[in-house]
């Protein structure tokens, strides 16, 4: 292998950038969006939303596999930069932090921005008599019936918290041996609400709702505290094709272990969070204290999503024209498995239309002639119409 290129050593170490690194750098650039004045404000907030998307994935997988070589006591240098394992780890959560803590900066700033146009974020407690009515109405209509606090003392252990799920820790004033609880927010809740008064619209957090009503889960007690954590479980697991004698339950089990693996990371919102809690929290999910985010805002922004798609109908014009993606031209009204026969047909995704690849499928799942589909799915959405005509031939 050729290691000099003119008077350069090119296996020195400084010649490379490691590759978790540069990814964090990327997911940065995808940060820089949100601070892009050519951008409108809706979605500078969707490019919030994209950087927490994307850093869950990769602490999910990237950091997870990095963590587990770690606990297999692997520490072989990478073959570029020459970082062992825990020297990875300990750089990705230096930069993580920084490029966080940078991301909630923006997200403040936004959020705050969108008070000139009437919509407001705020906490229960600030707003009007009237709305906190209506909200108290909500949460006892449509909250309350669907939590359930979960104790913890001897006899009740740390509970099995999902993955990426949103959840409440309470302390509690007892004369008895439980003292905190965690109360786990379904995710079919809405993440947020919204009431109207006068020309504005407030929109509140789902999390602040439950703890500005906490007391109605914890009656004769009294509540010292109460703060939101998440935890960011390993899913950088296995499918064990071989040897499984249904394909279909091992799929099933992984995607179990994948809601329960052990936790890479645990967010807690700084604001009201406290030491001794989090270090009891630390202990039970087994994270170290480097793994630990203290976040100045509500976590999870990927809210922001479902926050924009609300308030584009209203603000249409702090949003991106949506582009609709066309038909090749070169595809024209040729049959696709013709034209296929006669030259390579190329699409540029997601600017030509994804459509002919979808008829595609389907004319191969309705065709009795076909005896077999194989092709490669990297990710698909929730009412794929690809997988709908995989079904369709199965």
């Amino acid at each position: 292998m050729q290691t000099q290129l003119g008077d350069y050593d090119i296996s020195l170490p400084k010649y490379y950038n490691n590759r978790e690194l540069s990814w964090l750098d990327f997911n940065y650039r995808v940060l820089q969006e949100a601070y892009d004045n050519n951008n409108p404000l809706l979605e500078k907030l969707n490019f919030v939303s994209i950087f927490s998307s994307n850093l869950d994935e990769f602490f999910m997988v990237r950091v997870a596999g990095l963590k587990d070589q770690v606990k297999m006591g692997f520490d072989k240098p990478e073959n570029k930069t020459q970082m062992t394992p825990q020297e990875q780890v300990d750089a990705i959560q230096e930069k993580a932090k920084k490029y966080v803590n940078m991301q909630y900066e923006r997200y403040n700033e936004l959020i705050e921005e969108l008070r000139n146009y009437d919509i407001v974020m705020c906490k229960p407690e600030n707003l009007s008599d009237s709305i906190l009515s209506k909200l108290e109405r909500d949460f006892k209509l449509t909250i309350l019936p669907t939590l359930t606090p979960l104790g913890i003392d001897a006899y009740h252990p740390f509970p099995k918290l999902n993955n990426k799920s949103l959840n409440i820790f309470v302390d509690i004033d007892t004369d008895d041996a439980i003292n905190s609880a965690i109360v786990q927010i379904p995710s079919l809740i809405p993440r947020f609400l919204t009431y109207n008064e006068g020309s504005k619209q407030y929109v509140v957090m789902v999390e602040d709702v439950i703890t500005h009503f906490i007391n109605h889960l914890f009656t004769g007690y009294e509540v010292l505290n109460t703060f939101t954590f998440r935890i960011t479980r390993n899913a950088d697991l296995t499918i064990h094709e071989d040897g499984a004698e249904d394909l279909l339950i091992e799929i099933e089990r992984f995607l179990k272990e994948r809601k329960s693996g052990s936790a890479v990371r645990l967010e807690v919102d700084g604001r009201t969070a406290q030491r001794e809690n989090i270090e009891w929290l630390n202990e039970q999910l087994e994270v170290e204290e480097n793994d630990v985010y203290f976040l100045n805002g509500p976590l999870d922004l990927t809210f922001l999503f479902g926050l924009v798609d609300h308030l584009s109908n209203k603000l249409k014009y702090l949003t991106y024209e949506k582009y609709t993606p066309q038909v090749p031209r070169s595809l024209g009204n040729n049959n696709i498995y013709k034209l296929a026969l006669e030259r390579d047909i190329f699409f540029h995704h997601p600017y030509e239309s994804f459509e002919p690849i979808v008829d595609f499928i389907r004319e191969a799942a309705d065709d009795p002639n076909t005896i077999a589909i194989k092709q490669t799915l990297y990710r698909v959405s929730k009412d794929s119409p690809i997988i709908n005509s995989l079904k369709e031939a199965a």
